[in-house]
């Protein structure tokens, strides 16, 4: 399946440069990580996450005030592959739990009409 996705140029360089630059990257930005997070933050893991497992998560509560954390059993690093309804619905849910604003949109009051 992975394959078969990124066959053809479609795209796979991207992500592999990112790892590539990670050495650079610990170089340039060496704060990243030590500064403590005042916003909302989500943090999904992966059972089956080779590269980041989950365990690797257990300092973030301390470098962030308002946390929450999911973990997607039965699933590898590709989450957004593996299980993407699972990662869709979890994001999705937090995301309107926690941006949805407090009163309806305004809608106008004057109607607009287009003549055919």
């Amino acid at each position: 399946m992975y394959a078969r996705a990124f066959a053809g140029g479609s795209g796979f360089r991207g992500p592999i440069n990112w790892y590539r630059n990670a050495d650079r990257n610990a170089r340039l930005f060496p704060q990243i990580g030590e500064r403590h997070l005042e916003l909302p933050c989500l943090m999904i893991t992966a059972e089956w996450d080779w590269a980041l497992p989950p365990d690797l998560a257990a300092g973030m509560p301390a470098l962030c005030s308002d946390l929450e954390t999911h973990l997607i059993r039965e699933c590898g690093h590709w989450t957004q592959q593996d299980k993407p309804d699972q990662l869709n619905q979890l994001m999705a849910d937090w995301l309107i739990r926690r941006f949805r604003p407090a009163q309806p949109p305004i809608t106008p009051s004057v109607k607009i009409s287009v003549a055919a």
